[in-house]
C-alpha cells in the first residue's frame, strides 16, 4: 500500500473510527465505575491523518490497520497508584488484552531514567462481542488505553 492509498483508505474509514471510540469510552466508563476507583476525565481521541500517515511511512506497516495499534487511544489518569492494576484487571474483563504488543512503561529500565510512565494496553473489543450488531464492524480493530497516576512521570 502506498502512502496516498493509506491516506484515501484511512478519511474513508475516519467515521468507523469515531464511531469505535465513542463505543469504547462508554465501555470504559463503566469499567472505571465497576472498579470503583477515581479518575480524571477520560481523555480519547481519532489519530489525525497526517500523524497516521507519517508513522504509516515511518514503521512501514504492510497491513496497517490491524497493526497501527493506536488510531484510535484513550488516556486515564488515576490518582492512586494501586488502583492502575485494579482498573487493569476490570479493562481484562470488558476487553482481549493483545499481550504482545501492550507495554508497561511505569518502571523505568535504569533508576537515572525519567520519563512518561505508564501502563499502554492494546485491546480490541473482542470475539465475545462479534455477533453483537452494533459492533459487528469494529471488533477485531485495535485501540490502546494509557493508564497513569496524575504524579506519572514526575
Amino acid at each position: 500500500m502506498k502512502k496516498e492509498e493509506f491516506r484515501r483508505e484511512f478519511s474513508n474509514r475516519r467515521e468507523e473510527f469515531e464511531s469505535l471510540r465513542t463505543t469504547v469510552f462508554g465501555l470504559i466508563s463503566k469499567a472505571i465505575a465497576e472498579a470503583g476507583v477515581a479518575a480524571m476525565p477520560i481523555l480519547s481521541r481519532v489519530k489525525d491523518i497526517d500523524s497516521a500517515a507519517a508513522k504509516f511511512e515511518r514503521k512501514k506497516y504492510s497491513k496497517p490497520f490491524q497493526q497501527m495499534t493506536d488510531v484510535v487511544g484513550f488516556r486515564v489518569v488515576l490518582y492512586l497508584e494501586h488502583e492502575i492494576e485494579t482498573l487493569e484487571r476490570t479493562i481484562r474483563k470488558y476487553f482481549e488484552v493483545d499481550e504482545h504488543n501492550s507495554v508497561d512503561k511505569r518502571k523505568p529500565s535504569d533508576v537515572q531514567t525519567v520519563g512518561y510512565r505508564s501502563l499502554h494496553l492494546i485491546c480490541t473489543l473482542g470475539k465475545k462481542r462479534e455477533k453483537l450488531p452494533e459492533y459487528l464492524e469494529a471488533c477485531d480493530f485495535p485501540f490502546e488505553f494509557q493508564i497513569r497516576t496524575a504524579l506519572a512521570g514526575c
